[in-house]
């Protein structure tokens, strides 16, 4: 979730700007730092502000690069995985965009690819290193100009998603001990957040949870319902590998909860049905058939759907 913070292209005018633009720059800057207020605490809120902006907001302008990366990652943390293919894919070919925009942009369309039926899984695999290898080049390149632990974090980040697991466990706990007093809220709930994520797909049971329980941390002073729910549920799936089911079942719950609050109703839907699960194995068997019953069928992707129809064989 930290794209929008680092590498908006408002921010950076602050920085590389003349003095005769600066007025300008710090007006735009303002605005945008109130509009981060709305994005930061809630996707579900963010999303109709951006869309509003940009119906005023000339194309291809500095604010609306801005905007854009917002969006992006508005539809990305609330699952609308169809519509971030759908804006992300028109601008991927072309040329001579701000680099910070078009780190976004390789990196939220290759999270988007699955969302293009032309492609075979295979394809998809292929493309998405691509474009995440491109996104990993251009992170470097900011970074030699404005150091900041976020790129560094981000590049981690980028590791994960190629599938350089062991690698960016290491680099990401290297950044634990280098910045451990980096004050800035949502770079450490994204920074644990990776490592229980890392630690999950490594095997390391125990210390994924410790670290989703230290992202939770983080998610809760920064006040966001969603990123809160987000953490609940890896939480609660991390504790179910571990087949910690009563402490999963109460983390699925609250992240049912903060999914509620957020308007993020995928993000319920997916939490409802690891619930259902963890019921089942708890022998709570009419309970778990009430909560498959209160999932709203109509917003489950295709993969969720089988999810719902195997847990309805069961209860």
């Amino acid at each position: 979730m930290l794209f929008r913070s680092i590498l908006s292209l408002s921010f950076i005018a602050l920085v590389i700007f003349m003095p005769a633009h600066l007025s300008a720059a710090i007006n735009v800057t303002k605005n945008m730092r109130d509009l981060d207020k709305i994005c930061s605490k809630s996707p579900a809120d963010c999303l109709p502000e951006i869309n509003q902006k940009l119906k005023s907001t000339p194309v291809q302008s500095r604010v609306w690069y801005d905007l854009m990366q917002y969006k992006f990652e508005a539809l990305f943390a609330l699952q609308h995985i169809k519509a971030l293919h759908e804006a992300s894919k028109p601008w991927i070919n072309t040329k001579d965009l701000p680099i910070p925009f078009q780190t976004s942009l390789f990196i939220y369309y290759a999270k988007s690819l699955e969302e293009d039926k032309t492609l075979n899984v295979e394809t998809i695999k292929q493309q998405r290193k691509k474009f995440m290898r491109k996104a990993q080049k251009l992170l470097g390149l900011m970074n030699e100009v404005y150091p900041n632990p976020t790129l560094l974090m981000q590049f981690g980040n980028l590791q994960m998603i190629v599938g350089e697991y062991e690698q960016a466990y290491k680099f990401l706990q290297s950044l634990v001990i280098k910045y451990r007093r980096y004050p800035d809220l949502a770079y450490n709930l994204d920074l644990y957040a990776n490592l229980g994520h890392l630690a999950d797909r490594l095997g390391y049971k125990e210390q994924a949870i410790q670290h989703w329980l230290t992202s939770l941390y983080w998610a809760k002073q920064l006040g966001n319902d969603q990123q809160t729910a987000t953490v609940f549920y890896n939480l609660a799936r991390s504790q179910t590998t571990n087949k910690n089911y009563i402490n999963a079942k109460f983390n699925a719950e609250k992240a049912i909860e903060y999914a509620t609050l957020a308007r993020d109703y995928v993000k319920q839907a997916q939490a409802q049905l690891l619930t259902v699960q963890l019921l089942l194995n708890l022998k709570q068997k009419a309970a778990a058939k009430e909560m498959l019953n209160s999932i709203k069928v109509e917003i489950l992707s295709s993969e969720m759907l089988k999810e719902f129809t195997r847990l309805k064989n069961q209860v």
